[in-house]
């Protein structure tokens, strides 16, 4: 985690790149653009000039600042493009934009639970209102990454500032190096999240700080209800009404094993029954063999 006077340091950054090319801020207007007390200023820019990426000019007469003005270098420049977007750019006025993302709800889940995560984000869609641009589930089609960006950037900054997080428990999950860098991302940086364990996967899995965490059960509805719950509150949405996601839900905490939802058999596979197929019309047992066969055996008996 990065120290105060790191992230001085890369606030002060972000102001001087935002001045125009080879002129220099003065050290007041530092002061403004980032709402700095002049010592952490006078901290911070000694930082940067130590590591090449400001030049100043130090003069007398310019206390309480150590120096009289500043000037982002382009080793500076470089690595400020290089952070960006994830950097505060401070404004003029002082006020500090934020890099923006649409992401509010982040599902953190192994490419082997794809089918989990994807009922849980039709169940969330629908309970919780929340638009396909507001949810990132990366191994589910119209919820993966923008083309084009750099996958490991992307993914800190989301993991960081979604608003909810959801990791997907399961024994695949914590095999994977993604997820175990994601929950450990967003366990560090103190933000809510919730762990939700896949159908049959006990709470033991969970080791190190993570298991201090109340995981919640995939296979309990009463508890998906919980989450929904807290989800709501989380992203300050209203929870639609049970009726309307009752069914998603009882969809969704069935055991995942590939073939969906527990149901009555399908009539593609009729059962049998003692010597006859369902929905086949017995046949009236005749006298005599037929031509050419020796046993009066029903077809869907005999051995091959």
């Amino acid at each position: 985690m990065a120290t105060q006077i790191e992230e001085d340091a890369t606030l002060i950054l972000g102001a001087l790149a935002g001045a125009p090319r080879n002129e220099y801020v003065e050290a007041p207007q530092l002061a403004i653009d980032t709402g700095l007390d002049p010592d952490r200023i006078n901290d911070a820019v000694a930082l940067l000039v130590e590591a090449g990426r400001v030049e100043w000019t130090q003069v007398m007469g310019t206390a309480p600042f150590d120096f009289g003005d500043a000037m982002i270098t382009p080793r500076g420049r470089q690595d400020f493009q290089r952070l960006s977007p994830s950097v505060p750019v401070p404004h003029s006025d002082g006020s500090v934009a934020l890099p923006k993302t649409t992401i509010r709800l982040f599902i953190s889940h192994s490419s082997d639970d794809v089918e989990l995560a994807r009922r849980l984000v039709t169940l969330f869609r629908t309970a919780l209102n929340l638009s396909s641009s507001a949810i990132r589930c990366s191994s589910v089609d119209g919820y993966r990454l923008p083309g084009g960006v750099h996958t490991d950037e992307q993914l800190r900054r989301e993991v960081h500032d979604a608003q909810a997080f959801i990791g997907i428990v399961s024994s695949s999950s914590v095999r994977s190096l993604y997820v175990l860098f994601e929950l450990g991302a967003r366990w560090g940086a103190g933000r809510q999240m919730i762990p939700l364990l896949a159908p049959g996967t006990a709470i033991s899995v969970l080791g190190g700080p993570l298991a201090g965490l109340n995981a919640l059960d995939a296979s309990n509805p009463s508890q998906l209800h919980q989450l929904l719950s807290e989800l709501a509150t989380a992203l300050s949405v209203s929870l639609d009404g049970a009726a309307a996601y009752h069914e998603l839900n009882r969809a969704a905490f069935h055991a995942i094993d590939g073939n969906g939802p527990a149901g009555p058999p399908s009539a593609a596979t009729p059962e049998r029954s003692g010597c006859r197929c369902q929905n086949q019309r017995p046949r009236p047992r005749s006298r005599f063999p037929r031509r050419g066969s020796g046993s009066t055996t029903p077809q869907c008996l005999r051995r091959s």
